[in-house]
Parts: C-alpha cells; structure tokens; sequence
C-alpha cells in the first residue's frame, strides 16, 4: 500500500518547508498570516527579474550561475527589479506556461512541443518547473509597469523589443524575432 506523501511529513517540517516557500518569494510566514488576519489578499509575486543589457532577455538573477547568449558568460543586469506573477489563473489578457530555464537562467516559453535554443546546453532550454509564471499582456501600462516585452520566435525566450537593436538571439546570435502578444510586466523598483 503506498502511503500519501503528506503523512511521511511531520507537521514541523510542513510548517518549516511553507515558510522556506513563502521567503524565497520575498514573503515571510508571518507577514503572510498578518495579511490572511486582516482579510487580504496576498499576491503571488517574484521578485529578481531582470533585463540584460547583453542580449536583451529577461532573466532570473538570484545569484545562481547562468549563461547569456551574447558573450557565454553571465547575463548583466540592467534597469527595473520585476516582479512577475506566479501560479494565478490566465486568461484572456493574461498568459500561463512561461518558466525559467535551469541553466541559462531566462524566462522561456514552455507551451509548445520544442524548447527553443539554450545558450547554456546549446540545445533545448530546460524547464525549471517550480514556479508556473503568467504573465499580462496586452493591457494599459502604469507607473510601475512596462510593456514591449516580447516573445522571440527563434530561441523562446521573452525579451526587450523596445530599442533598435533587438539584443543576440541564442538561435543564431542575431536579433531577436518579435512573436505574439505585447507583455507588460511589473516591478516594484
């Protein structure tokens, strides 16, 4: 008879791996019970995204190494700390199956059958599957919101169509190819 994963698990090390989950999205345990106490509604946000400057893509930058397709070293970070929803329902103007790749680091598209190009591995991205990031798209931009992020065709990977030159594409290292909706993302600084 096989036993439930949730009673190998002492309620100890439930409440220690919950509150190990809600840190690492910048939330802590008791900010998240102060919130449920007062009726609130805690949004599902990660924090640490960044543009990189090298090749144009949005990558996670909590300190884990990673590759840019650029130059084969680290991405470099620019600009605004984004923060990107996670785990909420889609919808018309907003779109589910976006992950991080675990070796290069970026957010890639993970809805079709192909994985795009890795920079890293220099086959397919590989899906870190932890967080199942949604993301708005076609909606008014705010004070704390920019919008022409982009999904590029060739490699899968969401990034900057706002300047002229489209960054390095780790298809091919040209530019990037503009595909599908205009994403306004969030960020807090």
């Amino acid at each position: 008879m096989r036993v439930p994963l949730y009673s190998c698990i002492s309620r100890r090390r439930l409440i220690e791996r919950s509150a190990a989950t809600f840190t690492s999205v910048g939330l802590s345990f008791q900010a998240l019970r102060s919130a449920a106490a007062q009726g609130l509604t805690v949004s599902k946000l990660r924090r640490d995204w960044h543009f990189c400057y090298k090749c144009a893509v949005m990558f996670y930058a909590d300190g884990t190494p990673n590759v840019c397709a650029a130059d084969g070293k680290q991405h470099v970070a620019r600009g605004n700390n984004f923060t990107l929803p996670f785990d909420v329902p889609d919808g018309v103007t907003a779109q589910s199956k976006w992950y991080s790749c675990k070796y290069c680091r970026a957010l890639i598209f993970g809805g079709y059958p192909q994985s795009g190009r890795c920079p890293a591995t220099r086959g397919g991205h590989q899906f870190d599957k932890t967080f199942h990031y949604v993301l708005p798209h076609d909606i008014a931009v705010t004070a704390k919101s920019q919008n022409r992020w982009r999904y590029c065709g060739k490699c899968f990977s969401m990034f900057y169509d706002g300047d002229a030159a489209k960054g390095i594409c780790a298809a091919d290292k040209q530019g990037h190819v503009a595909q599908g909706y205009d994403f306004v993302l969030p960020f807090d600084r």
